[in-house]
């Protein structure tokens, strides 16, 4: 387990390289490339998240969605693996994480 400190800019920087996995060219259907050659001339500094949505179509891409409250957050902190089908992991935001901290800093101590 590992963990690691989430943000929007890099999700949206890392982008096209994970489009690319998911949709590698020798599988990948017309309109899946050419999304990808979307992505790949977007400047990444400056591409919002409604702008990846424009081209992909959704907004699961750059979701930043804490798992506690369920609201949009950057940063994240993400405790576990690298979201896959078969990992284990949670991203919470920094108010959640204080909450846990403070949960268990409170929590009567068991024998």
């Amino acid at each position: 387990m590992t963990i690691t400190v989430i943000h929007l800019r890099d999700i949206i920087r890392a982008l096209p390289d994970r489009w690319d996995e998911q949709y590698p060219k020798n599988r990948a259907t017309a309109d899946k490339l050419a999304i990808g050659k979307h992505l790949r001339v977007l400047d990444l500094e400056k591409a919002t998240p409604a702008d990846i949505e424009r081209v992909i179509g959704n907004g699961s891409w750059t979701s930043m969605r804490c798992h506690e409250c369920q609201q949009d957050q950057s940063p994240l902190v993400r405790i576990g693996e690298e979201p896959d089908c078969d990992a284990n992991w949670v991203d919470v935001c920094p108010e959640c994480l204080e909450k846990a901290v403070h949960a268990l800093a409170t929590s009567p101590v068991k024998p």
